[in-house]
């Protein structure tokens, strides 16, 4: 059944209006019949199986409605019979039960009798209604006398459809099953706390500055700070601040092994290719060709980005730039859905080379040279013989069978990438990056295509991945027929981690390193005066951490190990206002 909302009601309300607004005439078994029961059981929406009528109290009487699961017993009047003056407006919240008996004694008899009943039963509300009226309590609350109790109050037809929403949060079944009106029942009324003195100093509060010195340092630190964050696959930064951890040293050695056995399996092929009495050994190579992807395995932050910049910039750089074509495949912010993970691989794969290579994939004579032993086959072909004499119909042929390639992408780069590795002896590295950082359902996608690519197209492939999202994908069946090779990457410790960053930035700050590291900073005048004061500050972080690491487990632990949101935390800190930067400075120069 769905849920009866407050939306629902009023438009039961409004249907029932003229039931509801009956005269005064009635007595009140006839106003419980035609109007109460209107009321609770088709606006409310009360459920009359858990509803009891006339339910004896001993030494009160009979209940006129009790609902054990709301929680709560409604004492009936006639209409007529008015608990407070139908005229009178009433605020939206509740009043004082002292104020209610002081200026209507029915009010206060009928409430009284209702919390007799209430008491009895053990109900956590007390209501009375004549129909148009309808009036809610607590039936006890702890330490407060009964005129001190506070009583929601509605006090007309009109004051319940001015007020609606709160009436239906106030009498529905969901409202009182669920505690709701206790939340303003429950708040004793008090006089407002006084107004502070030093709200009479004029001007005052404003907000206070911990030193004017962060005002000048804030733009060098930011600089430096993000400086190193826009860089991070600079030469210099990686073999500065990167740190190997002790389980990740042995990944270093398998992924270079690994770049290092593609190199001469291709290498291998396209000598054999040149040897026309090498068949079976080309064939037998061509066999053991296909690739399995690499798995880079670990949580957000951990690192797994920066061990391939590692990889590819210091450990196995003169290989990558000797033997191979590099392609990155940043999944940060793209594709926006799985769907679209096909294309954005084979749009990156055919821009980059292209603009890294200046390779025109689709010019006609790298397309002849990438189908070359297609096109062979198709000049020994039936229609390929038939056609050899007229040279005309042979090319229009021949320019079918070649669009039957170039059309399917897939397909095309499957041979553009055979020829590249025979023709030009080049091998190829494919890097899936930031792909952990996007939805299960694209890291799905991608790992299928990153499959795909590895095995058909006989290149090495990278992956970066959770370990939730391999897990919930190998459960589900999604990767069980695929056996990857995986690279468990480990986090650094945090507290090396910051020195390291510390201490590069001193350097930075002091220009000690060498040019490299300074390509894409520009310093403006009054930056480059405040640098030697900068690079104080760093030299103090950097000694604060390793007098004290507990500093560094803070980070870790409100950023859940992720290095990069302890970097970003980090920075908020480094330029907060609540940082005494002043006196830091201050005793790095007493101290010498």
């Amino acid at each position: 059944m769905a849920e009866w909302l407050a939306e629902d009601a009023y438009q039961a309300f409004n249907q029932k209006r003229s039931d509801l607004e009956a005269d005064g005439t009635l007595n009140e078994a006839t106003t419980r019949l035609r109007v109460i029961d209107t009321m609770l059981f088709e606006v409310l929406r009360w459920d009359k199986l858990e509803v009891e009528t006339e339910k004896f109290s001993r030494g009160e009487g009979y209940a006129d409605y009790y609902a054990k699961r709301a929680s709560t017993v409604i004492e009936a009047k006639k209409i007529g019979t008015w608990f407070v003056l139908p005229t009178k407006k009433f605020p939206n919240e509740p009043i004082p039960f002292g104020l209610l008996a002081k200026e209507c004694k029915e009010a206060a008899t009928a409430m009284g009798q209702a919390q007799g009943y209430a008491g009895e039963r053990g109900a956590r509300y007390t209501a009375v209604t004549n129909g148009h009226q309808w009036l809610l309590s607590m039936t006890f609350v702890p330490n407060q006398p009964l005129e001190e109790r506070l009583v929601f109050v509605f006090e007309s037809i009109q004051a319940i459809d001015d007020k609606f929403r709160l009436f239906f949060e106030t009498f529905s079944p969901a409202a009182l099953t669920t505690n709701l009106p206790s939340q303003y029942l429950m708040n004793v009324r008090r006089a407002p706390a006084p107004q502070k003195l030093s709200a009479q100093i004029i001007g005052y509060p404003v907000p206070a500055e911990r030193n004017q010195l962060i005002n000048t340092l804030r733009p060098v630190l930011q600089l430096i700070w993000d400086e190193m964050a826009a860089d991070p696959d600079n030469l210099v930064f990686l073999q500065h601040c990167y740190i190997v951890p002790e389980p990740s040293e042995d990944m270093f050695r398998v992924a270079k092994e690994l770049l290092e056995g593609r190199a001469v399996t291709d290498a291998n092929i396209a000598a054999a290719a040149e040897h026309a009495d090498a068949s079976k050994l080309l064939a037998r190579l061509e066999s053991a060709d296909k690739e399995q992807p690499v798995v880079l395995l670990g949580r957000i932050g951990h690192g797994k980005s920066t061990f391939l910049r590692y990889l590819r910039g210091v450990v196995a750089k003169d290989l990558l730039q000797k033997s191979y074509l590099q392609i990155d495949l940043n999944f940060i912010d793209q594709p926006a859905s799985a769907e679209g993970v096909e294309q954005f691989v084979l749009d990156e794969v055919e821009r980059q080379l292209k603009d890294s290579y200046k390779l025109d994939i689709y010019s006609d004579a790298l397309v002849r040279l990438a189908l070359r032993p297609e096109l062979k086959e198709f000049c020994g072909s039936p229609r390929g013989v038939l056609l050899a004499g007229d040279k005309a119909a042979f090319k229009i042929a021949e320019l079918d069978f070649i669009e039957t390639f170039t059309k399917d992408r897939h397909k095309y780069l499957t041979r553009l990438m055979r020829h590249l590795r025979r023709g030009q002896r080049k091998s190829v590295v494919i890097f899936f990056d930031n792909l952990d950082r996007q939805k299960d359902p694209i890291q799905e996608q991608a790992f299928l295509r990153a499959s795909a690519v590895a095995r058909e197209w006989s290149v090495l492939v990278f992956v970066c991945l959770r370990p939730s999202t391999m897990q919930r994908s190998q459960a589900r069946g999604v990767l069980d027929t695929i056996a990857p090779r995986v690279l468990l990457i480990a986090p650094p410790k945090t507290t090396t981690v910051l020195r390291k960053r510390f201490q590069y930035a001193e350097k930075f700050a002091r220009r000690a390193l060498p040019a490299e590291a300074y390509i894409r900073a520009t310093f403006s005048e009054q930056i480059e005066n405040s640098l030697p004061v900068a690079a104080d500050f760093f030299a103090s972080c950097d000694e604060s951490v390793h007098q004290d690491p507990r500093l560094a487990e803070q980070y870790e632990a409100v950023a859940n190990g992720n290095i990069r949101l302890v970097m970003k935390y980090l920075r908020e800190t480094l330029t907060s206002n609540h940082l005494n930067t002043e006196k830091i400075v201050a005793i790095i120069k007493e101290s010498g």
